[in-house]
C-alpha cells in the first residue's frame, strides 16, 4: 500500500534523509532512492513546523504532520513536475495494468515525426464514445504534465529516470509526437519543465536550472510553435541557501493571450517566501501581482496553489493557518483583469480549494459539508460547487453520498471535468480509492461518467479541438511505483 494520502492526491515525505528531487501535485511520495535524489543531510523529525518549512523549501507548497509523516500539497491542475519514485510496492504492476493494451510501442517515423500513437482506443462509459491513446512508450515515465487546444497537445515525458524527461508536441492530426528542442538551456542541456500551457500555437513554460550550484534560476518563457521564437517574460534568479532546495516557483500556468496567470514564489527574505497569483499582458509588458491591494501595497491573500483563467477573469485558490492549533484554511477569490476588482467568491466554513473558470461559471472542489475533519491537504468527502457569473449566485453541482467528488478539476466552454470515488468499494477516507473521470455539461446539468476502467485515472484537462468539439485529456496510472502513466483523449457528446 502507498502512504497515507487520500487517492495519492497529497505528496508525502516521510521520516528519512533523502527529500524529493523531483515536485508533484496530485501524487504521494515516500523516500525516492535515485541516486540524484537531493540530502537534506539530516534525519527528519515531522512537527508542524518542520513539516511547513519542509514542504516550503523542497516544494513551495504547504505541509502538515500527520502520525510522524509530513504531507504537502501541491495541487495546480496536474501542471506541476512529477516526483521522485522509489521502488516500493505498488497495487498496480506494469503487467497488469498493460493487459488492456494492443500495440504498446510507437512506431518510428522520419522527419518531424519521431514516434507515432498507436490508434489503440477503449470505450467510455458511454458506449458510442471513445477513448484514443496518445502516449507511446518512449514519453509515458512521469507523465503528468499535459496541455491542450485544437490539434495541439503538449506533454512532458520520457523512457527513465536516468534519462530524464523532455517536452514532446503530438498533432492530433497526424498522430506524430515531436521532441520540442526549444526547452533545452544553452548548450542543450537539459531543463526542468514543471508547468506548461498550450494555446493557439503559442507554449508558455516555466522554465528551472542552477546554472551554479548556488543559484537558482526561473524563467516564465513563451515559445512560438511555428517560428520556434522563444521570449522570456518574466525571470528571478535566487540564491540557494542551506537546507533549501529551491529559490523560486512559477507553476500553475495557464494562457489565455494576451494574458498569461501563474503562481509565483520566490525569496522575499531568509524566511519569507509568499506564494502569491500573478498575471502578465504579453503584448504590453504589463505585470500585475494579484495577491496585492494595489491602493494600499498590502498583501491581501498568500498561500496561492492554483490559479486559472477564462474570459479575462483569474481564479484562485488562497489559503492561511488559522486557529489553535493552526488548520489550514482555504477560499476562492476572483480578479478581473480588465476592471481589476478583486474579491472573495467564497466565504463558508471548512475549505474550498482547486477552482476552474468558464465564461460562465467558477467552480470548485467544497469541503464545507465534510464531518471527518479532514482538509485539502488529504481531503476525505467533498462536493463540488458553482458561482454563476452571470447571476452572482452560488449552488452545489455535484453532490451524492459520502464519497470524494474531486479534487481534479477542470473547465472549459459548457464542461466541467473531475475526479470522483463513487464507485470505489472501499470505505470512505481510504488512503488507496480508485478514480474514474466524470464531465458534467453546465448548461443541462448533465453528468456522464467517462472512464470506468479498472485502477485510477486523474488529471483531467478539458480542451477545445480544431472542429470545435471538446475532449478530455486523462492520465491512467500504470504503475505508481515506476512513475508511469499513460495519456488517453477521450471524447465528449456534441450537446
Amino acid at each position: 500500500m502507498s502512504p497515507p494520502c487520500a487517492g495519492r492526491h497529497a505528496a508525502a515525505v516521510p521520516h528519512c534523509v533523502a527529500l524529493l528531487w523531483l515536485i508533484q501535485a496530485g501524487g504521494c511520495s515516500r523516500c525516492p532512492s535515485a541516486a540524484n535524489d537531493a540530502d537534506v543531510g539530516r534525519d527528519f523529525d515531522c512537527t508542524e513546523e518542520s513539516c511547513s518549512s519542509l514542504c516550503l523549501d523542497a516544494l513551495g507548497c504547504s505541509g502538515r504532520c500527520r502520525e510522524g509523516t509530513c504531507f504537502c500539497t501541491c495541487a495546480d491542475g496536474g501542471d506541476s513536475a512529477d516526483v521522485g519514485v522509489d521502488d516500493g510496492p505498488s497495487d498496480l504492476e506494469p503487467d497488469d495494468a498493460r493487459e488492456h493494451a494492443t500495440d504498446d510501442r510507437g512506431s518510428e517515423d522520419a522527419g518531424d515525426c519521431t514516434y507515432r500513437s498507436s490508434g489503440e482506443t477503449r470505450p467510455e462509459s458511454t458506449p458510442e464514445l471513445q477513448c484514443h491513446r496518445l502516449s507511446v512508450d518512449q514519453i509515458e515515465y512521469g507523465l503528468m504534465r499535459y496541455s491542450g487546444d485544437g490539434p495541439t497537445v503538449v506533454a512532458v515525458g520520457g523512457p527513465d529516470a536516468s534519462v530524464g524527461l523532455s517536452v514532446w508536441s503530438h498533432d492530433r492530426t497526424t498522430t506524430c509526437w515531436s521532441a520540442i528542442p526549444e526547452v533545452a538551456g544553452p548548450g542543450g542541456e537539459r531543463r526542468g519543465v514543471p508547468s506548461l500551457a498550450v494555446e493557439g500555437g503559442r507554449l508558455a513554460f516555466w522554465s528551472n536550472s542552477s546554472p551554479e550550484p548556488d543559484i537558482h534560476q526561473c524563467e516564465l518563457r513563451l515559445l512560438d510553435l511555428d517560428s520556434r521564437e522563444v521570449v522570456i517574460l518574466d525571470s528571478s534568479v535566487q540564491p540557494v541557501q542551506p537546507g533549501r532546495l529551491t529559490g523560486c516557483t512559477m507553476d500553475s500556468i495557464v494562457l489565455e493571450y494576451p494574458w498569461v496567470v501563474w503562481r509565483d514564489m520566490r525569496r522575499v527574505s531568509d524566511l519569507n517566501y509568499p506564494s502569491d497569483a500573478m498575471a502578465k499582458n504579453i503584448e504590453t509588458g504589463e505585470t500585475i501581482n494579484l495577491s496585492i491591494d494595489p491602493a494600499t501595497g498590502r498583501r491581501d491573500w498568500t498561500g496561492v496553489v492554483e490559479v486559472d483563467l477564462k474570459g479575462g477573469l483569474a481564479v484562485f485558490g488562497t489559503g492561511s493557518y488559522m486557529g489553535d492549533p493552526p488548520r489550514p484554511y482555504m477560499e476562492i477569490v476572483s480578479a478581473d483583469l480588465r476592471s481589476g476588482e478583486r474579491r472573495a467568491i467564497t466565504d463558508a466554513i471548512r475549505e474550498q480549494f482547486h477552482p476552474a473558470v468558464t465564461e460562465d461559471w467558477v467552480a470548485w472542489v467544497d469541503l464545507r459539508n465534510d464531518d471527518t475533519g479532514s482538509t485539502s491537504f488529504i481531503a476525505c468527502l467533498g462536493d463540488i460547487y458553482g458561482y454563476d457569473r452571470r447571476t452572482g449566485t452560488e449552488r452545489t453541482l455535484v453532490t451524492e453520498g459520502d464519497v470524494m467528488h474531486g479534487p481534479w478539476v477542470d473547465a472549459e466552454g459548457p464542461w466541467l471535468v473531475y475526479t470522483d470515488q463513487r464507485w470505489d468499494a472501499s470505505p470512505r477516507c481510504d488512503s488507496d480509492r480508485e478514480a474514474s473521470v466524470v464531465a458534467f455539461h453546465l448548461p443541462t446539468s448533465t453528468e456522464i461518467r467517462i472512464t470506468d476502467w479498472p485502477g485510477s485515472e486523474g488529471a483531467p484537462k478539458v480542451y477545445r479541438r480544431e472542429d470545435g468539439a471538446y475532449g478530455i485529456l486523462l492520465i491512467e496510472e500504470l504503475s505508481y511505483s515506476d512513475g508511469t502513466y499513460r495519456l488517453w483523449d477521450c471524447d465528449l457528446p456534441v450537446m
